[in-house]
């Protein structure tokens, strides 16, 4: 048993990372060739780093994927989501062709990528050259108590390149630290204010920073030292980043029933079963893997445990499922899960891994 589940632990591990590093998910979208050829299809769709670098495109659901380089292709787009055109931009190691998100185009132009050292955020404006608007945060000891400085080198190129417009100054100079929403709100007046022909074109649809899905389920427990199936119901709570991923999820939330989690031996020194309300609490990862209507799911973590008489800390957990769409943000979820004893105080303390209990659940899973 315990070879056996070291194997399923250490399986669930690879299949995580397997998927998180191939995994793709293409979306409807289009690109735009060197010759303005505009190409429908479908864009895997990435991180933010990962889409500055190259795109994934295919001109059918059923075809093989192409892989475009920046200075492949002009730009590509994903249907009513990101838009990200090629352009040449100065960086410490010196120019290079990039893919950038184009989150306003108008009078002044704002561009936006990010890589290993962190966000960048660039302005042009008609006829003009890409230039970034640097920004840092740094430590420093002043009166002998350590400050963080913030860079302002932002606010004097954001004042040179909207000269024409000193109604703007003030808003500029309050403008600490820029971020997709001030940037865009700033461009899009100082288009309207500079601009009176043509309205400006706001392509970033800026995600919310956290995401929250809840899921009631009705759930069917076996437990090792039970006897038949018990019934029990909970809700779980998902948390994850948009803007980083929508592929993985930190997952809590409660579950409630009664089961039977160890055995004592009775006054005829027999070892029986004890029945009782059995609270647990997950506190685990979870892997969504994309899909229009069917998204597979994985998660891997602890349940922490309690009961009414009987104080029990974690039990390992390891689950898979799915989750079928309905309607807009509504999903039918179902899945399994197996808890077993932890491996590493097994290993600690030189006791047998053992499978603890066996579930099945069913609920409707709501992205808010």
């Amino acid at each position: 048993m315990k070879i056996y589940l070291r194997l399923i632990v250490a399986s669930l591990i690879l299949a995580f990372s397997i998927l998180a590093d191939a995994q793709s998910d293409f979306r409807r979208g289009y690109i735009i060739t060197n010759d303005d050829d505009t190409l429908v299809g479908f864009i895997d769709f990435r991180g933010y780093t990962s889409n500055s670098q190259k795109c994934g495109f295919k001109p059918a659901e059923n075809a093989p994927p192409s892989v475009f380089k920046p200075g492949d292709i002009k730009a590509y787009r994903i249907m009513d989501d990101k838009y990200y055109v090629s352009r040449p931009v100065e960086t410490e190691e010196g120019q290079k062709e990039m893919f950038l998100e184009y989150l306003i185009k108008g009078e002044a132009s704002i561009y936006y990528y990010r890589d290993n050292k962190g966000e960048h955020y660039l302005i042009d404006k008609r006829g003009g050259p890409l230039t970034e608007l640097p920004y840092h945060k740094e430590e420093a000891i002043i009166d002998e108590v350590p400050r963080f400085l913030e860079s302002t080198k932002h606010i004097g190129l954001l004042k040179a390149y909207m000269s024409d417009c000193p109604a703007l100054f003030n808003r500029i100079e309050s403008l600490k630290k820029p971020d997709h929403d001030n940037l865009i709100a700033l461009a899009k007046d100082y288009h309207q204010l500079i601009c009176n022909d043509n309205s400006c074109i706001v392509y970033s649809k800026r995600k919310p920073a956290l995401g929250v899905a809840a899921e009631p389920a009705v759930i069917f427990n076996w437990f090792r030292y039970g006897t038949g199936i018990y019934t029990g119901t909970g809700i779980s709570l998902h948390f994850w980043l948009p803007r980083s991923s929508e592929r993985l999820y930190f997952r809590t939330g409660y579950m409630y029933t009664r089961g039977v989690l160890y055995q004592r031996r009775n006054d005829e020194m027999e070892w029986i079963g004890i029945e009782r309300s059995i609270h647990r609490i997950p506190v685990q990862f979870e892997y969504l893997v994309p899909g229009r209507v069917v998204q597979p799911r994985f998660n891997y973590g602890i349940n922490l445990i309690g009961t009414d008489d009987y104080d029990k800390a974690f039990d390992q957990t390891a689950g898979a499922g799915l989750l079928v769409k309905v309607y807009n943000q509504l999903y039918i979820s179902g899945g399994v899960e197996a808890d077993w004893t932890p491996i590493l105080l097994s290993l600690m303390m030189d006791f047998d891994i053992e499978l603890v209990s066996l579930s099945l659940n069913f609920g409707l899973y709501y992205r808010f």
